[in-house]
């Protein structure tokens, strides 16, 4: 071959291949470039073009509600910030959602949802409507209320959680040991201190906490200056469980949710739910949508599916009209149950992501803690799970004040063993793939890991120090903290010993 045509050959190559890489850098760059700010009147239908009342508009890439739709099908919604490639969500109860491009919304538009098919005759054929059904299973739930104090049930469980700001994983957890939890209680008090989890971790792998760009500790762990109001190692899944069996589909007010039977591919019964306008936050204090699974053969509540959820935990709604203001996040998770003697349920798993959602615009506490400074600004994201491995009654000498002191101590200021051998033998709640690549370039994880091994989580001065404080760790004063550990390991000796632990005798694995 002539030198010439060789010549010319790898000139076409090397043109054909810049070309290609141009086009892609100019398509990546369109898919990240933002949509022109602009506010677009949408109208949203069903299939007969009947306005649709209520429906959600939601950011899909961060899980944000962007507003609903009055009675007249209409909603406004402000193209700021968007990606071209980003999508909102359409979505009503009794109707498949609806995902459309944000760079193909234009002001006029009319969207139509298609209705999911009703099988009200399905329930009806075995001798029972779903309203009655649903009724039924409320009631139940309901009836295990009891207006009691203290812990009622204890056992062994795990806890995960993932913080990551600025798309930037800072912090990971994850804890093996005992909880407490006082079970479906009654209100009480306007902050309801009635129904309360406790979390103690015997075993532990967790990372430094890092500051929100991932290039240093954390220090202070915790801030009480008002625009600054933060706790790093704030645990969610627990507030919100307890939010769920005050307030949640089947636990709150039937009449706070409409309720519709869906087609599912399951042989379980599945119902969409949501909260009604009308009713949040005068009457609940749980605004959300999803689904939830009754189990076709014991006809007992299976799981419950939050698309979307925000809520405030309060008992009188004079506070919770003034907390609703502060209400700055919003989630979405899913919680199953399981069964155990006398029909009793138990929370078998919780998982949920948090995003932050708006900044305060006046001044005071946010109605709950972000886990790191400015959670807008930073784009806060708190990823939990919750599992439950094991489930037992509390014996009648365990209810009392010195129980839940010393299962408060333990919970407020975590601290656990790093055990590889452990861990290894322990399912994951949450993908740590991500987690350990973004936090291996501040430092090994696993050197990480084993540093931290036995450490309390906040300094020792925190049960005194912190402005969320109990009164009952004030009047005992210093002796408190000097017998933080002795506290901690009478916690687990307790928990520890007396059944068989699932992951097989503990002296094998030490």
């Amino acid at each position: 071959m002539k030198k010439s045509s060789l010549k010319g050959m790898m000139s076409r190559v090397i043109i054909y291949s810049i070309t290609v890489l141009l086009s892609s850098l100019f398509c990546w760059r369109e898919a990240d470039a933002q949509v022109r700010a602009k506010t677009v009147c949408l109208t949203v239908t069903d299939g007969f073009s009947a306005p649709l009342y209520g429906v959600y508009v939601v950011d899909t890439r961060n899980r944000l509600l962007v507003t609903t739709t009055d009675e007249e099908g209409q909603c406004k919604v402000l193209l700021k910030g968007f990606l071209a490639k980003d999508t909102l969500e359409f979505s009503c109860l009794g109707f498949y959602a609806k995902r459309m491009a944000v760079d193909s919304l234009h002001d006029g538009q009319v969207i139509a949802l298609q209705e999911r098919s009703i099988l009200l005759e399905v329930v009806a054929a075995e001798g029972i409507r779903p309203w009655d059904l649903l009724k039924g299973i409320s009631k139940e739930i309901k009836k295990k209320k009891e207006k009691v104090k203290g812990y009622r049930y204890f056992g062994n469980g795990q806890y995960e959680k993932i913080t990551e700001c600025n798309e930037r994983i800072v912090e990971y957890r994850r804890e093996y040991g005992c909880f407490a939890t006082t079970g479906n209680t009654k209100k009480r008090g306007t902050f309801d201190r009635g129904g309360e989890y406790g979390f103690v971790p015997k075993y532990a792998a967790r990372s430094y906490p890092l500051t929100v760009d991932g290039t240093d500790t954390l220090v202070p762990l915790y801030q009480t200056e008002e625009k600054l109001f933060f706790e790093s190692g704030k645990r969610r899944v627990f507030e919100f469980i307890r939010v769920v069996e005050l307030y949640g589909p089947l636990f709150g007010g039937m009449k706070d949710y409409d309720f519709k039977q869906i087609e599912t591919e399951s042989g379980d019964y599945t119902f969409q739910f949501k909260t009604k306008k009308s009713r949040y936050p005068n009457k609940t204090f749980l605004s959300c949508q999803g689904t939830l699974t009754i189990d076709r053969r014991t006809r007992k509540l299976k799981v419950i599916d939050f698309d979307y959820v925000e809520y405030a935990l309060c008992n009188q709604p004079r506070w919770a009209r003034k907390i609703m203001k502060e209400i700055f996040f919003s989630s979405r998770a899913e919680l199953k149950f399981k069964y155990w003697a006398e029909g009793e349920y138990c929370v078998e798993s919780c998982t949920m992501e948090t995003t932050w959602k708006s900044s305060k615009t006046e001044k005071g506490r946010y109605g709950t803690l972000p886990s790191r400074i400015e959670p807008l600004k930073n784009k806060l994201i708190e990823k939990e799970a919750f599992a439950c491995n094991s489930y037992y009654e509390v014996p009648a000498e365990g209810r009392n004040s010195a129980f839940i002191f010393a299962m408060g101590i333990g919970s407020y200021n975590p601290q656990g063993e790093y055990n590889a051998h452990i861990f290894s033998r322990l399912p994951e709640l949450l993908d740590s793939k991500r987690a350990f690549q973004d936090l291996n370039q501040y430092m090994d994880i696993e050197k990480q890991f084993k540093r931290l091994s036995n450490r309390a989580y906040y300094p020792v001065d925190y049960l005194l120090a912190s402005p969320w404080r109990w009164s009952s760790i004030l009047t005992r004063g210093e002796g408190v903290v000097a017998n933080f550990n002795k506290i901690r390991e009478m916690m687990l000796l307790c928990f520890f010993t007396g059944w068989r632990n699932p992951l097989g005798d503990e002296e094998e694995v030490k």
